[in-house]
């Protein structure tokens, strides 16, 4: 019975060594693995944050070319409405240079008929 428990003793004694080995050898690996993955996380960081720029960039993009696509869209009823203001301003311009050269015409000849009048009668 004391070989028994002296073997037991033994055998438990080699398996803490054994688990003690094993279980400093996981440590290791594990700091090993962690030097080694860090930088690798950090790069999956850095490039999801890029893809998640880029994404945002795109959407901005996308957002600008249908403004662009609508302002194209509403270019042709636009034109005709600034053609249609050109003309209408067009028409007052001459009706009003029209009404400039009346006035002076009228201004004119009331200046003649005021010589007249204040002229010497002979």
């Amino acid at each position: 019975l004391k070989k028994e428990v002296k073997y037991l003793n033994q055998k438990l004694s080699q398996f803490h060594e054994n688990f003690s080995a094993l279980s400093s050898a996981l440590i290791e690996l594990k700091a090993s693995v962690t030097e080694k993955i860090a930088p690798i996380e950090k790069d999956i960081l850095d490039k999801e944050y890029e893809v998640l720029k880029d994404k945002d960039i795109m959407k901005q993009n996308n957002k600008t070319i249908k403004d662009y696509e609508l302002r194209i869209k509403q270019s042709p009823s636009k034109l005709k409405s600034l053609d249609s203001q050109y003309k209408d301003q067009n028409r007052i311009k001459f009706q009003l240079d029209l009404k400039l050269k009346e006035s002076v015409r009228n201004l004119e000849f009331l200046k003649k008929r005021s010589e007249i009048f204040e002229s010497p009668l002979i």
